[in-house]
């Protein structure tokens, strides 16, 4: 009957469905809950030293939607995806170094070591898209995410041997993630090709995430921030 229903809709041109892939980089903002203590106000400065932590990462994400046509300029849509971030920790280099205590020199045979944490999410998100002119337009819109799988990635490049790499699933009771996230998301696009059947479209976008990746028990938390471009179909 909902098949039937969407099918009469969709008919008259109101109803629009599609499909939409979304290569993009994520990368983390970083919050300190005040106040901190003395012995660990190191910490603060370490997270936001962005030579130390190269937070970009790659992803590709994923969604199907259907969007309803309000007015022949607005629209308004909703999806279901499939949600990639992530945090790249570290990237440190290694070398020979000399004991500062006994002068001693000691070589080393990491070269360097990286460090990644991957989360996948299962998201909603609802729009609202408003029409400049026949092709171009603005997009606003919330996103509701859960958190299905978290894990880290660590690679040691070595000198001598191959590079030693782990895949390690993070355990929510070690590190407290935020299981439901809300984001918001920007875009602004264009329907490069559009007949009265089909129409492909292209439109960079941001997300932003509102609340903290960890939940309120973390000194030191993050919220994630993506940018990328969408490449989808609509029927």
């Amino acid at each position: 009957m909902l098949c039937l229903y969407l099918s009469s809709f969709s008919q008259e041109n109101k109803f629009k469905f599609g499909l939409e892939l979304t290569p993009n980089y994520s990368f983390a903002t970083v919050f300190i809950k005040e106040p901190l203590h003395d012995s660990i106000k190191f910490l603060e400065e370490v997270s936001r030293e962005e030579d130390v932590f190269k937070r970009k990462k790659l992803s590709v994400n994923a969604k199907v939607f259907t969007e309803y046509e309000l007015s022949q300029k607005t629209k308004i849509g909703i999806g279901l995806g499939f949600l990639n971030n992530g945090v790249r920790y570290a990237n440190l280099v290694f070398g020979d170094s000399i004991n500062p205590e006994s002068g001693n020199f000691t070589a080393s045979n990491i070269r360097k070591a990286t460090f990644l944490s991957i989360h996948y999410h299962i998201e909603v998100p609802l729009y609202l898209k408003f029409y400049i002119n026949d092709k171009i337009y603005n997009q606003i819109g919330l996103s509701c995410s859960y958190n299905i799988y978290s894990k880290t990635v660590s690679k040691i490049y070595y000198t001598d041997q191959p590079v030693w790499i782990t895949t390690q699933k993070i355990n929510h009771s070690y590190a407290p993630f935020r299981k439901i996230n809300l984001n918001g998301n920007v875009a602004f696009g264009i329907d490069f090709y559009k007949t009265d059947k089909i129409t492909l479209f292209a439109n960079p976008y941001a997300q932003y995430s509102l609340l903290g990746l960890y939940t309120n028990e973390v000194l030191i938390n993050r919220k994630m921030f993506s940018v990328g471009i969408g490449l989808g179909v609509k029927l």
